[in-house]
């Protein structure tokens, strides 16, 4: 909960900023962590080689399938994933420059 929570509240101050495309950007970023990862935690090594084939290595067929618990950990992991870009984003980003905390406001070219 805690990275979807910062992730939202970074989310929205993005949003509020007019800068709507990198959150579209970073939620597809998450998705594309979501579905694998959800997929192997789920059903496991054995899944995977239904899915894929014999021809992976042991140690990834060997991995337990963990259900419903698999769910909530690759959804834990993708939202963390979303929720460290957004701040990336946030904390690197030229357009979010004018709006960090502590910056004065000569360094940010103003008055």
């Amino acid at each position: 909960m805690p990275g979807a929570a910062l992730f939202q509240a970074l989310r929205a101050f993005s949003d509020g900023m007019n800068h709507t495309r990198p959150s579209l950007w970073i939620s597809l970023l998450g998705l594309a962590v979501n579905v694998p990862s959800n997929f192997v935690l789920i059903y496991g090594g054995e899944g995977l080689s239904d899915l894929l084939g014999s021809w992976l290595p042991g140690w990834i067929q060997a991995l337990p399938a963990m259900g419903a618990l698999g769910c909530g950990i690759a959804t834990a992991l993708s939202m963390w994933t979303m929720c460290l870009a957004m701040a990336l984003y946030t904390r690197h980003s030229r357009a979010m420059a004018r709006s960090r905390y502590g910056t004065p406001p000569a360094a940010l070219g103003g008055g």
